[in-house]
């Protein structure tokens, strides 16, 4: 009895043993052609659209690709002028330095951040954003890099500092205003008043002491006559 060679097709229809993959005909590529079209259609109009920042980068935290909006933030005409550049080009060290160190953490731990940052400029104020940045893969699972979406609160950090600034001058006031309260012990015969360390003050001296309130000194008509009985308050002489 014969052997049967090369693994003809049998009556099943399985395919030769060692033959190509079926080549997709004209209209499975053309779905996926389209397919693929679309995704980076909506890819293309998220990153041109959106206010926040979005970026990619590569390990070395170079920029692979950044949104529209990001690039005009830094001063660009096109996102593709960003490609290749880092933080560096773009922020002081200070920010940039930190920037880089957190993306170098996220790729070895494979966690994501999110933060608050600071961004430092050469040339202009300080702005704030709101960060979460996780680390990008590819095919086989293997860290090539990271990607982020930043939002401005830069205003938000602004009302944030001035409503502090306002609470610390209302305490500041609050603070240096005296008031007077409960029981005090003032003499019935000279009326001067005991303080806290037992020692008599004239009532003047221990209301200013207390109280934000200044005196003006004058003479009573019943003082008056008692003091000069020869002087008529009343004859204005």
């Amino acid at each position: 009895m014969g052997r049967v060679r090369g693994g003809k097709t049998g009556r099943g229809g399985s395919r030769r043993a060692g033959a190509p993959a079926p080549v997709p005909g004209p209209g499975e590529r053309q779905r996926a052609e389209e397919a693929l079209a679309q995704e980076h259609a909506l890819l293309q109009t998220l990153m041109n659209n959106i206010p926040d920042f979005i970026y990619f980068k590569d390990r070395d935290s170079r920029f692979i690709r950044i949104s529209k909006a990001l690039a005009q933030m830094f001063g660009l005409s096109d996102p593709a002028q960003a490609v290749g550049k880092t933080d560096f080009d773009f922020f002081t060290p200070e920010h940039a330095r930190q920037a880089f160190e957190d993306e170098q953490t996220i790729m070895k731990t494979g966690q994501p951040l999110t933060v608050e940052e600071r961004e430092t400029w050469a040339n202009r104020p300080d702005t704030w954003v709101s960060t979460t940045k996780v680390p990008l893969h590819d095919g086989a699972g293997n860290a090539i890099g990271t990607f982020g979406i930043s939002r401005d609160i830069t205003e938000h950090k602004r009302a944030e500092a001035e409503r502090e600034r306002l609470i610390g001058e209302l305490q500041d006031a609050l603070s240096n205003v005296k008031t007077l309260s409960g029981l005090l012990p003032i003499c019935a015969a000279c009326k001067k008043i005991r303080d806290d360390s037992g020692y008599w003050n004239q009532i003047e001296s221990f209301v200013r002491a207390h109280t934000e309130a200044e005196f003006s000194h004058g003479i009573c008509p019943e003082c008056m006559r008692t003091i000069y009985p020869d002087i008529d308050p009343t004859s204005g002489g």
